[in-house]
């Protein structure tokens, strides 16, 4: 048996392997874990961007010898809060603790791009690398920054919703900077259709495969993002609410305005847990091609050139409304 702070992480399938924190408990101190086994309680945190990346190139070697695909997935712990750097990294940079943190998983990160480079499998990985969310302007300086984007982690204007996205694979993917819209819940059908893997045809899938906008030079097959506020449950289907805007191509159609305590303390008021859900008594409607900083709606969303883009967003969400629940 095991004390509430020495509990086991729970793996499906169970010969899934994991190394890492087990953040369930809130409670320090926090054990490092093998699989199931407790190797260090407590975390000596500066040590971890070495010990995962010890461990994935462990992984990724074993893969290699045994000639065997291999996916690997791989969160570094910075730059979220609280950030930390090892001795080598601690107050090397002008960005302070954030900097030093961004600098030691720059670091390891190259490590591990080097380890592929070496064992000749450069042309054959796919390497994501992306984010979950946006910054954290709770935190400050040290919760990162949106650039021109609008409000941060934990709301629904791109300063939440929008992350940064590289994906390499030399021979096969040319290098170039897109602006087509792509989702990580694109990843799945993606390399599925990369590693011919058909998928369960039993249930419904929010992403679209990348693999000919990636690979075959052609345009991404998604043109749509929904922006769902954090708990959209228990009425998800039944008052359009919540759903809070949804971008057509370049196109955002905002109906609700609410602000997360993620974003809290910014300058912007728009951002902060005080803004509640607000129901707008005119949808905004923003060409983000125009104003990323979604500052400046169409004024006039009548007029009949804005208002068929309207009625195309609007189908988006008819769309929605008429897929079972039960096939999502």
């Amino acid at each position: 048996s095991t004390t509430p702070k020495q509990r086991p992480i729970e793996l499906s399938p169970s010969d899934d392997k994991v190394y890492g924190e087990n953040k369930s408990d809130p409670d320090p101190p926090l054990p490092l874990y093998w699989n199931n086994d407790i190797i260090q309680q407590p975390v000596n945190v500066t040590m971890l961007p070495q010990w995962y990346t010890d461990a994935a190139t462990h992984f990724m070697n074993q893969s290699i010898v045994n000639q065997q695909p291999f996916f690997l997935y791989m969160a570094f712990h910075q730059t979220h809060h609280p950030q930390f750097a090892s001795s080598r990294f601690f107050n090397t940079s002008q960005r302070g603790m954030f900097g030093d943190a961004l600098r030691e998983m720059d670091y390891n990160l190259g490590l591990i791009m080097q380890f592929i480079k070496n064992h000749g499998v450069d042309n054959q990985t796919l390497v994501i690398f992306t984010s979950d969310n946006g910054p954290s302007l709770m935190r400050h300086s040290r919760g990162g920054n949106p650039g021109p984007l609008k409000c941060g982690k934990g709301t629904t204007y791109e300063g939440g919703m929008r992350i940064p996205a590289a994906l390499r694979m030399p021979s096969f993917i040319q290098s170039r900077v897109s602006r087509e819209l792509a989702s990580t819940l694109d990843i799945l059908p993606t390399i599925a259709e990369l590693v011919d893997v058909a998928l369960p045809t039993d249930r419904y899938y929010d992403g679209v495969s990348m693999y000919s906008w990636l690979f075959e030079h052609g345009h991404s097959k998604r043109d749509t993002i929904y922006y769902w506020p954090k708990s959209p449950w228990p009425d998800l289907f039944e008052r359009q609410q919540s759903l809070q805007a949804i971008r057509v191509n370049q196109w955002k159609l905002r109906w609700i305005k609410q602000g997360s305590h993620c974003s809290n303390n910014y300058a912007d008021v728009d951002c902060r847990s005080n803004q509640k859900e607000t129901l707008l008594t005119e949808p905004m409607l923003i060409n983000l091609y125009h104003d990323v900083g979604e500052a400046y709606p169409i004024m006039n969303i009548s007029e009949p050139y804005y208002a068929r883009i309207v009625d195309e967003i609007n189908a988006k969400w008819k769309e929605i409304l008429h897929t079972d629940i039960h096939d999502r």
